[in-house]
């Protein structure tokens, strides 16, 4: 009877349990659509930060008012472009096949505006790219 399965006893599984409950998520929360969901809803206070924290930032460049108000017309259009072309593609895939067909968005972003609207094909008549000539989307200046 060699071949008998050894069954666990009580304090075996007892361990097994208590091991299973302080595991960490068994799947990412950026793979699956239902736990982003939630993670969203526990975050909700981090935007109102990401917008003190772009206004600092903003503050920090030294470019005129004018200027600026016209590179924030540029990013709302940049960024609803990219919104635009990541829902045409299926949840699971947006970012890769971004990728795949773009470039990654950090890359992206360092490019000069015109670059990024002629890329992209965005629509450039509301913004002024002659006067944002030479700077990217974070406002630094391109060489």
């Amino acid at each position: 009877m060699e071949s008998m399965i050894k069954l666990p006893n009580q304090n075996t599984l007892d361990q097994s349990i208590s091991k299973a409950s302080e595991c960490h998520a068994i799947v990412d929360h950026s793979k699956s659509r239902r736990l982003r969901e939630m993670f969203k809803g526990i975050n909700a206070c981090g935007q109102n930060q990401k917008a003190i924290w772009c206004n600092e930032l903003e503050n920090a460049l030294d470019i005129p008012p004018d200027l600026l108000s016209d590179l924030r017309l540029a990013r709302s259009t940049i960024d609803d472009g990219i919104n635009k072309i990541m829902s045409s593609f299926p949840d699971g895939r947006k970012n890769s096949l971004f990728r795949i067909r773009f470039g990654h968005l950090d890359e992206i972003k360092a490019r000069e505006i015109q670059a990024i609207f002629n890329l992209l094909k965005l629509d450039y008549k509301r913004v002024d790219l002659q006067r944002l000539k030479g700077l990217n989307y974070h406002g630094h200046r391109v060489f």
